[in-house]
């Protein structure tokens, strides 16, 4: 498991609503766990994230289920991007969570209630297609110069837990954690600022939520929040928009904020059929951008730059960055 596209995980998640008691899975939440099973639990966590802090992706995908080492390649990128993040970080579980799926069978949707109803800290896991095992879900902060969360799913095999689940959430940018860019997604908001809004609050959402499939009272607050400040000319459902810009008409596909650094950027997609001339490609990627903001000029005060790719059938692309600040780093006119 890896986290998604921010805007197709967080829309999918956003029509499971918290529903009434399961009818066979449990759940123990960590102060309630006896002390051997919590001992395993956090153990297996510690050891695995030592194995991410050398960059020994080799014995990590050893140490993990067969149907997560067999599809690897995403997650190994992701920890030796991250190596030296967590090298200077220390692991300090949050929150623990022991999950028992019984049966034969894979669980349509598996739902999980742990601690007690009406307390703040009472937790919903809602799993689609979970196979019938024994979890652990473990939560933890990363301390360090770039503070966030990591969340591991662990699953029991004999008296082993293996790494079921990968769930790294993104660092702050330049400086900036979730609660920031919720702040702001709300400034934003009260401006009458929409789509800046809406992004933002797609930034924030990572941040926040440790896992996209968890619920408890203050994630879905912010959830419901989000849902309601979607703009109505924003797409979500993974189907190209036309937009025209200089006589021609393109087919956007993807429309996502990218953090480039200390930077926030505004990363826009569109199909093309050839990109081999890459001076006219260019032109098109700057006269797409130029049309882009006349239509959308908030955009100028929310990110660094807009990045204008073309992708070719084949999925090559060519990219353009428009700047949208001056020299003192304030947006442009």
């Amino acid at each position: 498991m890896s986290r998604k596209s921010i805007v197709h995980s967080f829309i999918a998640l956003c029509f499971l609503a918290l529903s009434t008691a399961a009818v066979s899975e449990t759940c123990t939440a960590g102060s309630e766990m006896d002390a051997a099973s919590k001992s395993s639990i956090d153990a297996a966590a510690h050891q695995m994230f030592q194995q991410m802090q050398q960059g020994d992706v080799f014995s990590l995908k050893q140490s993990s289920i067969p149907a997560l080492s067999s599809s690897f390649g995403s997650i190994e990128q992701t920890i030796v991007s991250n190596k030296p993040r967590y090298a200077a970080s220390n692991l300090m579980i949050k929150n623990e969570y022991l999950l028992d799926a019984p049966g034969t069978a894979p669980v349509a949707r598996a739902e999980f209630l742990c601690g007690v109803w009406g307390q703040p800290d009472f937790t919903t896991f809602v799993v689609p297609n979970l196979p019938p095992g024994r979890y652990a879900i473990v939560v933890s902060d990363l301390s360090g110069q770039t503070p966030s969360t990591l969340s591991l799913i662990l699953q029991q095999q004999g008296a082993a837990w293996k790494l079921a689940g990968y769930y790294p959430q993104p660092p702050p940018i330049a400086g900036h954690d979730g609660n920031w860019f919720l702040q702001q997604a709300r400034t934003y908001k009260s401006q009458g600022q929409a789509h800046n809004a809406w992004f933002y609050y797609l930034m924030a959402w990572e941040r926040v939520a440790p896992l996209p499939f968890m619920y408890n009272k203050s994630l879905e607050a912010v959830r419901q929040e989000i849902a309601q400040s979607q703009p109505p000319d924003v797409r979500t459902d993974n189907k190209p928009a036309d937009f025209s810009a200089d006589g021609k008409t393109y087919k956007i596909t993807t429309l996502q904020p990218f953090a480039d650094k200390d930077d926030l950027d505004l990363v826009l997609k569109y199909q093309a059929a050839d990109i081999s001339n890459t001076m006219q490609v260019d032109k098109d990627n700057k006269a797409l951008v130029n049309a882009f903001l006349a239509k959308y000029p908030e955009y100028k005060s929310a990110f660094s730059a807009i990045v204008a790719r073309a992708v070719a059938p084949n999925g090559q692309d060519f990219g353009t960055l428009v700047s949208l600040k001056d020299e003192s780093g304030t947006a442009k006119k």
